[in-house]
């Protein structure tokens, strides 16, 4: 007669806190499971079930085998999934990123034997590196142009366009000038009649001359030549013409005086410019030399300065 053994039976927290005996057997009645007993492990080892149900993987435990099953369909255990990572480049790990939504790999994306219909641009650096920098307004720009457009016309057939739509009221910059067409503007040969002036009054007319601008002066012409530089007075030397000559600080100091007496002393002169008498003392304190000169070596004399106690002689 066949007779029913049971063994050890805990829930799962005791389960946890069981040491069993070296290969000794227990049930987990939470669980559902088995566990092993090795005498030394606290809780024993979970036996996994054939549907793996009760089992967990961790990164210490993933497999390393490409034919290694990972996920099983509880319904029907023949049904398996691995993942191939042979082609991935060695020291490389490639990520599969889930989206935050269901995805069915069936029906989401297309199988490799997937045939496109319909006409695609093959993949080109240069064309991606265009696309990513185009804004919507560029894509707005070329939706505008015209079918058929081309970009290949010469000067000449752009020339030949452009005179189809030439003339006042074109838009084009050809026509304008300082952005006015041709019609604003008089040939050489119109005959302009009567009297035409700005009408903010700035034409200069003949009633100006004399009133509110100067008129044409032969003197001021001949000042407006002469150079200018220290130390020089103008003087004339025929009628509207005038010249330079130097003068000195010491020529100027004399000339600006307002009489005899202040021009003597300024030269120093003392008491030979206002005394009735001059005695043996101002000789001699002052008394400096006689010069005799010509009229025209006094005059270069006078200009740069006479010597102070001095008599000039002039003959």
């Amino acid at each position: 007669m066949v007779q029913a053994v049971q063994h050890v039976r805990h829930t799962t927290a005791n389960s946890d806190l069981y040491l069993g005996k070296s290969g000794e057997f227990t049930y987990d009645i939470e669980r559902d499971e088995i566990r092993t007993h090795d005498g030394s492990t606290t809780g024993g080892h979970s036996v996994m079930r054939a549907d793996a149900s009760n089992a967990t993987v961790s990164l210490g435990t993933l497999p390393t085998n490409d034919t290694q099953t990972l996920v099983r369909d509880p319904s029907d255990t023949s049904k398996l999934m691995r993942i191939d990572v042979g082609s991935v480049a060695t020291a490389t790990t490639r990520v599969l990123f889930m989206p935050d939504s269901d995805v069915n790999l069936g029906s989401d994306f297309a199988t490799a034997a997937h045939t496109h219909t319909g006409v695609y641009q093959p993949l080109d650096a240069v064309l991606t590196a265009t696309t990513a920098s185009f804004l919507t307004t560029d894509e707005t720009k070329l939706d505008a142009i015209e079918n058929n457009a081309t970009a290949d016309q010469t000067a000449s057939e752009i020339l030949t366009l452009l005179l189809t739509v030439d003339g006042a009221g074109s838009g084009l910059d050809a026509d304008l000038l300082d952005g006015n067409s041709s019609a604003a503007f008089a040939l050489a040969a119109h005959n302009h009649s009567g009297v035409y002036e700005p009408a903010d009054g700035t034409l200069l007319k003949d009633a100006d001359i004399g009133s509110t601008v100067q008129a044409y002066d032969a003197t001021l012409l001949s000042l407006a030549s002469l150079g200018t530089a220290a130390d020089k007075l103008i003087y004339t030397t025929g009628v509207d013409t005038w010249a330079e000559s130097a003068i000195t600080a010491a020529g100027r100091a004399i000339l600006d005086d307002a009489d005899a007496t202040a021009q003597l002393a300024t030269l120093g002169t003392g008491n030979f410019a206002t005394a009735n008498y001059i005695d043996s003392a101002d000789v001699l304190l002052a008394f400096n030399g006689f010069k005799k000169l010509t009229a025209a070596e006094y005059t270069t004399e006078l200009a740069g300065g006479l010597l102070a106690n001095t008599f000039y002689f002039v003959v």
